[in-house]
């Protein structure tokens, strides 16, 4: 018996519109099909929380409310909205994007797969969402939900992320898109992977439960396959911290590579081993300063995707050489990685910069 002759996706697909329409999450971006909107979310939404994308795409819309506001824009005023997501290449390649499109004569991403592919930070994710939210286009926009409820929905033995996995993922969505509108169960797919079919299924709650080929079998908890996960490095680093007379030192990142172009206090990664304050007082030295820096209470946990660095800052006694003075509003209102930004709140809130 084939994928499409084992379920009865009509039903499936009846049932999952129906539990929507009564369950579904009421979000911003719902209330609208322009393209440009929509991929303003999708962006956005991409391995960030939905209750910290509200604000902040609603801040986003008020600044650049269309396509074209956003092509005519300074990047340090996109980077400086995008403040609090992190990943600031999808920021860049918005506007990268948007100027492509406004370039085209387009209002915003047009309905055309080839285009779209060409764009950067266009991946086959955000254009099938684009294409399915804005232009309901019968096309899966397959992220971690999708994979994980069509992954139990035909009892994929494979992992969903890999090429064989992936097209089974993509046939089962297809396949329910068949018979309700793509727009609204995409939206429904994606509350039901983060709802009843999350990591931990409560599968009672969901409508999919009569349908579900996992379910039947026995093999919930064995779906989606999982890859093994990659092991997380884990480093020390140190931060300087400068002020004087309100004003604060920093200093602007090179172009290309991590943070690129942001502004910071000066930071540095330890190497393997290294305790936070021997990478201190080596920072230290190399911009000029001849004494050991002072330790201060503030550390913060910076996350990257196979690493994190467990930072601590320090207070410098002059000024660390390639640092500018600026006063601290000027200052904290640059576009600065959200990491440092927060150790400098934890420090002004402590009384720390004078």
């Amino acid at each position: 018996m084939t994928l499409e002759e084992s379920i009865d996706w009509a039903g499936a697909s009846r049932a999952l519109a129906e539990w929507y329409r009564e369950n579904g999450r009421h979000l911003p971006w719902r209330l609208t099909a322009d393209p440009y909107a929509v991929w303003v979310s999708e962006t956005m939404l991409q391995q960030t929380q939905v209750s910290r994308v509200v604000p902040l795409y609603l801040a986003w819309l008020s600044a650049f409310p269309n396509c074209r506001s956003l092509a005519e824009a300074d990047e340090s005023a996109v980077l400086s909205l995008w403040r609090g997501l992190g990943y600031y290449s999808r920021a860049r390649n918005m506007l990268a994007s948007a100027r492509l499109i406004v370039s085209a004569g387009y209002d915003g991403p047009p309905n055309d797969q080839a285009f779209l592919a060409g764009l950067p930070g266009f991946g086959p994710y955000t254009a099938a969402a684009v294409r399915a939210l804005a232009y309901d286009e019968p096309t899966a926009a397959l992220d971690g939900n999708l994979r994980r409820v069509s992954s139990r929905l035909t009892d994929l033995d494979k992992d969903p992320a890999l090429s064989e996995g992936n097209k089974v993922c993509q046939r089962a969505v297809e396949s329910l898109m068949k018979f309700q509108s793509p727009r609204l169960l995409t939206n429904a797919l994606m509350d039901l992977g983060s709802g009843p079919c999350a990591p931990r299924p409560r599968c009672l709650l969901c409508p999919l439960e009569p349908y579900c080929l996992a379910r039947k079998r026995g093999t919930t908890a064995l779906r989606p396959v999982r890859r093994a996960a990659r092991p997380i490095r884990r480093r020390f680093g140190a931060a300087l911290l400068f002020s004087t007379q309100t004003k604060l030192a920093v200093r602007q990142r090179p172009k290309g590579g991590l943070w690129s172009e942001f502004w910071e206090i000066p930071w540095e990664v330890g190497s393997d081993g290294e305790d936070s304050g021997v990478t201190a007082r080596r920072l230290a030295a190399s911009l000029g300063e001849e004494s050991f820096p002072e330790p201060l209470t503030p550390s913060v946990t910076m996350r990257f995707t196979s690493w994190q660095v467990e930072t601590k800052l320090f207070r410098a006694a002059s000024q660390p050489t390639g640092t500018e003075l600026l006063p601290v509003d000027d200052a904290l209102s640059l576009p600065m990685p959200l990491g440092i930004l927060r150790l400098l709140r934890e420090a002004l809130q402590s009384g720390l910069i004078r």
